[in-house]
C-alpha cells in the first residue's frame, strides 16, 4: 500500500508539472488549496482538475495485471481508465 501511495504521488507531481500552459492571454489562475476528489464521471477527471488549476488531485488506482486502473472501488475498474 505504501508503494501505490508513493507511486501516486510521484505520478501526481509529474503531472501538475506538465499541465498545459493557460491560452494565450489568459491568466493561470492557481488554486493551491483545492483538492479535485475522485472525479470519475468527469470525461477528464485529471486534465480538467489541472486545467482549472487544482493544486491537489487524488485518485484510488488498482494494479490489474501490469497497468494501473482508476477506480474509487475494484468492483469498478474499467479497462479504458488507466493512468
Amino acid at each position: 500500500m505504501r508503494i501505490i501511495r508513493l507511486l501516486t504521488l510521484t505520478l501526481a507531481m509529474q503531472l501538475i508539472h506538465a499541465a498545459p500552459p493557460p491560452a494565450l492571454g489568459q491568466a493561470a489562475r492557481m488554486l493551491p488549496q483545492a483538492h479535485a476528489h475522485n472525479d470519475y464521471l468527469h470525461a477528464r477527471p485529471l486534465v480538467d482538475a489541472l486545467e482549472q488549476g487544482f493544486g491537489s488531485v487524488e485518485a484510488d488506482i488498482f494494479l490489474v495485471g501490469d497497468e494501473l486502473q482508476v477506480a474509487h472501488e475494484r468492483s469498478a475498474l474499467a479497462a479504458d481508465r488507466t493512468l
